[in-house]
C-alpha cells in the first residue's frame, strides 16, 4: 500500500479501477478516455509501484556497492551531476531517458572517483591527456551526450 500511495493521483485512480475488476474498455468509457490511454496510465502506475517496491527492498540491502551508489545519486544528486544531466527523469516518462540518465550518472561518478579529479561543481572538466584517464572521460562524456539527446518530453515524464 505504501508503494501504491506513491503513484500520481490520476494513475492511482485508473489503477484502482483496474484492480477492483473493471476492464480497460470499461475504465475507458467511465473516464472518457481511449483504451490506449488507459493502458498507458496503468502501465505507468505499475512502473511506479515496481520502483517503489524495489526502493523499499534495495534500501535495506543492496546487491552491490554500485546499486547503493546509484540510489544515492538518484536521491540526492550532487551539483556536478545536476549541472551535467539534470535530475533523474520521472519514472512515468520514457524508460530510455531514465536508463540513459542512470548510465551517465554512474559513468561520471566512476570517472570522478577513479581519477580523483578536483573538479568542484564541474562534472568532468577538460579531457585529460593521461592514457588511463582519457577513455574513462570519453565514456562519461558520451553518456552525457546520450542523456542530453533524449527529447524533453521523455526526460521529464508526464
Amino acid at each position: 500500500m505504501t508503494a501504491f500511495g506513491e503513484v500520481p493521483e490520476r494513475r492511482r485512480d485508473i489503477k484502482a479501477l483496474q484492480v477492483t475488476g473493471f476492464s480497460y474498455q470499461e475504465i475507458a468509457r467511465m473516464r472518457g478516455m481511449s483504451y490506449s490511454r488507459v493502458n498507458r496510465l496503468i502501465a505507468e502506475a505499475n512502473q511506479v509501484i515496481r520502483e517503489e517496491q524495489g526502493r523499499e527492498n534495495v534500501g535495506r540491502t543492496h546487491a552491490s556497492p554500485r546499486a547503493a551508489r546509484l540510489e544515492q545519486l538518484e536521491d540526492k544528486p550532487p551539483p556536478w551531476l545536476q549541472g551535467a544531466i539534470g535530475r533523474r527523469p520521472a519514472v512515468t516518462g520514457d524508460p530510455r531517458a531514465l536508463l540513459a540518465w542512470r548510465r551517465a550518472a554512474l559513468a561520471i561518478d566512476d570517472y570522478r572517483r577513479v581519477h580523483e579529479r578536483d573538479l568542484g561543481d564541474d562534472a568532468l572538466g577538460r579531457r585529460p591527456q593521461e592514457a588511463d584517464a582519457a577513455p574513462t572521460f570519453d565514456l562519461a562524456d558520451s553518456a552525457i551526450g546520450r542523456a542530453r539527446e533524449t527529447p524533453p518530453s521523455a526526460r521529464f515524464g508526464t
